[in-house]
């Protein structure tokens, strides 16, 4: 019985096979990015892999610390510093997000990124506890956007699922 429903679950995660459908056009498009936050690991490696490769294109950041932010993020002169998260995530240039914030913001961002349409790659762990991560998986497939995680994305959805299906 058990196994049949962690498999139901499962199908939550699996039926988003709809979601990175691709056209020739979106082939050929950068993907628009934002990121919430001037992190070290977003200022040193995201960001800076973004605007060196050939399908991304940094358009935003969101910083509580706007001035410091502008500073951090010289090296890509072009791109609008908010002084707030919500503006980065409602700006309609932006088409995926990336959150470095700290853990315990991370599936509350994600949720919201995802709410507003957008795709999300967000640091390590995607949620605190296991009903965030199911509130995310939940979002996610209600939005059509996908969330993933920045290693083994796919096992911790499912080591959410796994669990929250035994308890």
């Amino acid at each position: 019985m058990k196994a049949y429903r962690i498999q139901a679950k499962m199908n939550i995660l699996r039926k988003g096979e709809h979601f990175m459908q691709y056209n020739e056009t979106s082939l050929h498009m950068p993907v628009r990015w934002g990121v919430l936050s001037a992190a070290n690991i977003a200022v040193k490696r995201v960001a800076p892999a973004i605007q060196a490769s050939s399908n991304g294109r940094l358009v935003a950041v969101g910083s509580r610390n706007p001035e410091r932010a502008r500073e951090l993020f010289a090296f890509a002169p072009n791109v609008l510093i908010y002084g707030d998260y919500n503006s980065v995530i409602n700006d309609p240039e932006i088409e995926a997000l990336y959150i470095p914030l700290p853990n315990s913001l991370h599936a509350e961002w994600t949720i919201k990124a995802l709410k507003a349409g957008k795709h999300v790659l967000c640091e390590k762990p995607l949620a605190i506890t296991a009903e965030e991560g199911l509130k995310v998986v939940q979002t996610a497939s209600d939005t059509g956007s996908w969330p993933h995680r920045t290693s083994q994305a796919h096992t911790l959805l499912v080591f959410v699922q796994c669990r929250f299906a035994s308890s």
